[in-house]
């Protein structure tokens, strides 16, 4: 059991490989004019405390862990431009996401090797989705059909 195990890993990893090989890879200049031109998808591969910490302006985060989980978020259009990054060119999880992509049928897939550090370097705009360490408790007072929470109004079915 453990050799067929060993046997079927073996040829997942090399299937892998190969279609990274066929991976279209994009430079800084290619990701700023898809981005400039909202051609394009981004798509973060890094986990998701790095994706919180910082990342191109208005990209989705998927993991190769996640990808299953996440496949409803991503286009139903599998022709639709998608550029996947991750850390920078030693980071192989966008190279990773990208195989799982084009293994899901999207045809035009590319990868952005300098990822979320060169963007940063480049002074582009990002985002950071900062998440507060204190847990306050809320307060909620029922007033009819509405509902205050730390100074906000709530209206039911609105």
């Amino acid at each position: 059991m453990k050799s067929l195990i060993s046997k079927i890993l073996a040829v997942c990893i090399l299937v892998s490989f190969v279609n990274a090989n066929d991976l279209q890879v994009i430079d800084f200049t290619k990701a700023k004019e898809l981005f400039e031109t909202k051609k394009a998808l981004f798509i973060d591969a890094r986990a998701e405390k790095l994706f919180k910490r910082g990342t191109i302006l208005g990209s989705l985060n998927v993991t190769v862990k996640e990808f299953k989980s996440k496949e409803g978020f991503l286009p139903q259009d599998k022709n639709a431009k998608i550029v996947s990054y991750c850390n920078g060119i030693k980071c192989e999880m966008s190279d990773e996401l990208a195989v799982l992509l084009k293994n899901a049928g999207y045809t035009n897939v590319v990868v952005f090797k300098g990822g979320y550090p060169k963007w940063k370097e480049m002074q582009m705009p990002s985002m950071v989705l900062k998440v507060d360490e204190k847990k306050e408790e809320v307060q909620v007072q029922a007033k009819g059909k509405k509902f205050e929470a730390k100074g906000a109004t709530i209206y039911l079915g609105q």
